[in-house]
């Protein structure tokens, strides 16, 4: 049995460079393989038929396998992303095997008749593949290899009129989006490379993009939509923590200052709350960088201040993952272990240099701890990128009511994530609809006031989400549904982009305050970093 997660590394015994020439020769006689999947998801058509060639001699191909014949181990999110990217790696699985135990090789032609009709079986988190040498090779959910089934729920959407007046009121306050993901498919597809991109066009109709989930976004969507700003997300898995994850948050935000600077005629690069609104005059899309995750700063202040002055206006304090200094929302479900138990010393640093700076503190995936312990500590308003009303759906990613209580006194702001998963229960069942947003976003209003709820998507970092929220273009339906629920256009104006406005301005005056305090410089604890956490260090530890 050979097993792998996909948030850990397939670990293969290092092969002497003779080793690994020999492996690397039966490997080169290998050319094509075709795939066919009977059951592959997607959003627009459920359940098709799909045929996938991993094409031999592609940049990805060569490095994998030169990885693999090395007996390296197998960097995970080369696998993630595109369900070409997961087929090769399926097999390349498969040939580790085949090449481990040259006595029990099937024929070549049995292993490809096996791959063919492997079948995969959803098993609450974890997918089994049955196929030839393994008798069972599991793996962790696939992005590209998940069900999805459609919603059982009719909605017929809100009525015409009601969209158009909605169009009308967003063309006066344009959306400000806390969250998109859309980059990291440039990363996946392209290793950042735009040469002969064309973001202004529909990427959903053109490959690689019309076969990848995360085909919400580009510009001519963005228009329809009435985005007229979007904090584009420089994110990085945790895999990347305590190795290369500063570099590799770096490249991802040099990709999207590249992209605004290709579409020079749509979008324009922001860092303060007067540019968003020099862009809206400009009728051009406010591009902002926001870091997701905190292992972006590898435990140092000066990676943070450093990420400021590259243009990052706000880090997210974690993801899936607990930093050193700081709880993620998993530790509530017991998916990973109480760590600081909320922010540790450092991380309360963390916040507090950020105010500092004028960078918004981002408290979504974090857990309520956290979130309470950030607020307790913050000199400025905090947001949530990309959250939802726990009240409503009871998920660890969403926010409780006893937080959305306090974002009055500290001025903040819940910016409603599009999620399905995060939205209604049994997603895969059930997408969930617009009204289902309206409620995160209704209850939300109830709570914490009007003046601190806002919209972020999530777009292109999921794969489900409610009929009639599917892509950038499909704001006018949640702001015409919240019309006919009674919104005001005052008050459409704030949860558009109306509210975020505030609180950057708020925060920059809290930074403006700050003008004659010392930057924080202490370095984290020894203590509070373990010691398989620093064996790619250097120093201090």
């Amino acid at each position: 049995m050979l097993s792998i997660k996909i948030d850990d590394e397939l670990s293969l015994t290092k092969r002497t460079p003779a080793e690994a020439e020999a492996v690397k020769d039966e490997i080169e006689k290998f050319g094509d393989i075709v795939f066919h999947m009977k059951n592959r998801r997607t959003k627009k058509k459920g359940f098709v038929p799909s045929t996938y060639m991993a094409k031999k001699g592609s940049l990805e191909w060569q490095e994998l396998l030169q990885q693999l014949a090395k007996g390296y181990r197998l960097p995970m999110p080369a696998f993630m992303g595109t369900e070409e990217a997961n087929i090769n790696a399926v097999y390349l699985i498969m040939l580790a095997c085949w090449l481990e135990d040259p006595q029990k090789r099937p024929s070549f032609e049995s292993l490809k008749n096996d791959l063919e009709n492997f079948e995969l079986v959803r098993d609450e988190n974890w997918c089994k593949m049955k196929a030839a040498c393994l008798r069972e090779l599991s793996f962790f959910a696939l992005v590209g290899l998940s069900w999805a089934i459609p919603t059982t729920k009719e909605y017929k959407g809100p009525s015409q009129e009601s969209i158009i007046q909605a169009k009308a009121i967003l063309d006066k306050y344009p959306i400000i989006d806390g969250h998109n993901d859309f980059v990291m498919g440039l990363r996946t597809y392209f290793e950042n490379d735009l040469t002969n991109f064309d973001f202004n066009t529909n990427l959903s109709a053109i490959e690689p993009w019309a076969s990848h989930y995360a085909d919400d976004t580009d510009i001519p969507r963005m228009k329809e939509g009435r985005v007229g700003g979007q904090f584009w997300s420089s994110f990085i898995s945790c895999d990347a923590q305590y190795k290369d994850a500063v570099q590799l948050f770096m490249e991802q935000i040099d990709v999207i200052k590249r992209l605004v600077q290709d579409n020079p005629n749509d979008m324009t690069f922001v860092t303060d709350a007067q540019g968003i609104e020099q862009a809206f005059a400009d009728k051009k899309i406010a591009s902002l960088i926001g870091v997701e995750s905190g292992h972006a700063i590898g435990e140092s202040l000066g990676m943070l201040r450093m990420l400021y002055e590259l243009g990052a206006r706000y880090m997210t304090l974690t993801h899936t993952c607990n930093t050193p200094w700081a709880d993620a929302a998993q530790v509530e479900s017991g998916e990973l272990p109480v760590r600081s138990d909320g922010l540790s010393d450092f991380g309360k640093l963390v916040v507090q240099e950020m105010n500092r700076l004028g960078m918004l503190v981002d408290l979504s995936h974090v857990s309520a701890r956290t979130m309470a312990d950030a607020m307790d500590v913050t000199r400025a308003p905090v947001i949530f990128s990309h959250s939802s009303a726990r009240s409503v759906y009871d998920h660890p990613r969403n926010v409780p009511d006893e937080i959305l209580s306090r974002l009055t006194d500290i001025d903040g702001i819940v910016m409603v994530n599009f999620f399905s998963c995060f939205v209604v229960p049994d997603c895969s069942e059930n997408h969930g609809n617009v009204l289902d947003i309206v409620a995160h976003v209704n209850k939300i209003r109830e709570v914490a006031g009007v003046d601190h709820v806002g919209i972020g998507s999530d777009f292109c970092g999921v794969d489900i989400s409610p009929e009639g929220l599917e892509d950038s273009a499909g704001y006018p339906n949640l702001f015409a549904a919240l019309l006919e629920d009674g919104w005001t256009e005052e008050e459409l104006g704030k949860l558009a982009s109306g509210n975020l406005i505030r609180v950057f301005k708020a925060v920059e005056a809290i930074r403006d305050t700050l003008t004659s305090e010392e930057p924080f410089q202490a370095w984290i604890p020894s203590e509070e970093v373990q010691a398989d956490e620093s064996q790619c260090r250097m120093e201090p530890w």
